[in-house]
């Protein structure tokens, strides 16, 4: 059977999945100055509907703000780091203050 697909104004060219009802596609998320991340798009929609102007402004909007998400990522995985770093380091000097109390 071949696959359904239309080319959308705002998505592009979308190929239908029936078993999950959605239409898909492979879009990249450039974080560290190129394609680095590949995303899978689905737009909600059951076989005879049409994707409404609601789920093209979501994505427009997404669009519009991903030059911030590109520059943002970067930094929010850094802080993720030095917290689990923190916190790491916090566990291993609470088990060797256990360690030392346990031998008194």
């Amino acid at each position: 059977m071949a696959k359904k697909t239309i080319n959308d104004p705002v998505f592009g060219e979308l190929e239908y999945n029936e078993k999950e009802g959605h239409w898909t596609k492979k879009i990249f998320l450039g974080i560290w100055g190129g394609d680095d991340y590949q995303l899978d798009l689905m737009i909600k929609c059951e076989k005879n509907e049409e994707i409404t102007e609601v789920q093209r402004e979501a994505y427009q909007n997404y669009l519009g703000k991903l030059p911030i998400i590109a520059k943002t990522f970067p930094l929010l995985i850094l802080t993720f780091y030095k917290e689990h770093q923190a916190l790491s380091v916090a566990k291993k000097q609470r088990s060797a203050i256990v360690m030392i109390t346990d031998l008194f």
